[in-house]
């Protein structure tokens, strides 16, 4: 019996240590979409510290729901990478090209369809310039289901109400993922230091979740590997087309996969993303990975957040110059 009961009080003891560590010592410390994601306590003073400096001072950008008037010129629709507020590449348009930039926002993110419908319902106003952004690992499938019909324009909300998860199984994640058992973050080590987080600078943290289907090595079984690629980039011609018709000025933004970036920097054997090369090369198509990289190359250092998916302020302002670059030179001029 007093075996047993030291067994028990040892089992005891390290299920609650663990327990304790993980809810005081690693989840305070988590942070960014990877961090939440892959249990990895990256802190947060880092992000602090970007966006305290490199975040939008203008004045904000409007967002509204699909529903809603549309009373701006310059209209941006995308994914989350349109959706990061102070340190997103719309506020930073607005900062460039001194003008009112509106944000839709609709849930799912379903950019093209979503602007398809809003042109559809005579929401947007002939002379209007719209930039329809979306990741590029989502590319391909988002233009081959692309409907030019579609006129069915619902209200669909984020919501803020998570599952609710225990203490007990959020431990358990945590340890499966510590030891490697459905851990959805990937990491490389760069020839470069690449970040200026305290700790970790040349560590790359990749998103690539097997078991939700999404993540940045998705080109390795996407449907660009299905011959599907020559329809996606004629639905986009068509998108394009359909936007002139109603006397539209559309800008097709990518936002270009992290991995994608950041992969000549890898030290070891990796796979090619061949991804943005199939892409058109067509004025009113941006592709933001060569510009982006060559800031890398000049070792700017996080132009994407170590944390997380998207690009940091840093890197949102680079493609906002662009943007602002195109549009002064082709549209307002």
């Amino acid at each position: 019996m007093k075996r047993f009961l030291l067994k028990f009080c040892i089992l005891f003891t390290l299920i609650w240590g663990l327990i304790g560590y993980f809810a005081f010592i690693v989840r305070p410390q988590i942070s960014g979409d990877m961090g939440t994601l892959g249990k990895i306590p990256f802190g947060h003073e880092y992000n602090r510290r970007i966006e305290t400096k490199h975040a939008s001072h203008g004045t904000p950008i409007q967002t509204i729901g699909v529903e809603d008037s549309i009373t701006s010129s310059v209209i941006t629709i995308g994914d989350s990478f349109s959706q990061l507020g102070a340190c997103g590449y719309n506020q930073f348009l607005a900062d460039a090209i001194g003008g009112d930039v509106i944000n839709i926002q609709q849930h799912p993110y379903e950019p093209e369809q979503t602007f398809v419908r809003l042109v559809n319902n005579h929401k947007i106003p002939s002379g209007a310039i719209v930039i329809v952004e979306t990741v590029e690992r989502a590319l391909w499938g988002r233009l081959i289901n692309l409907d030019l019909q579609d006129s069915v324009l619902i209200r669909r909300e984020k919501s803020d109400k998570g599952e609710s998860i225990s203490l007990l199984d959020e431990t358990l994640i945590w340890l499966k993922e510590i030891l490697g058992i459905k851990q959805p973050i990937v990491k490389f080590h760069t020839r470069l230091d690449l970040f200026s987080h305290q700790t970790r600078h040349n560590e790359l943290y990749i998103y690539n979740s097997k078991w939700v289907g999404d993540g940045d090595l998705l080109f390795l079984e996407d449907v660009a590997n299905k011959g599907l690629v020559e329809q996606a980039c004629c639905n986009l011609y068509n998108l394009h087309e359909f936007a002139e018709n109603h006397g539209i000025q559309l800008l097709y933004l990518i936002a270009a996969d992290k991995y994608d970036v950041y992969s000549p920097f890898i030290i070891s054997d990796h796979p090619y993303n061949p991804t943005l090369d199939m892409l058109p090369d067509e004025t009113w198509i941006i592709n933001p990975k060569p510009f982006l990289q060559k800031k890398v190359f000049e070792e700017v250092k996080d132009v994407y957040y170590i944390n997380d998916t998207h690009w940091s302020p840093i890197g949102a302002k680079i493609v906002a110059d662009e943007i602002a670059n195109r549009l002064i030179e082709e549209i307002l001029k």
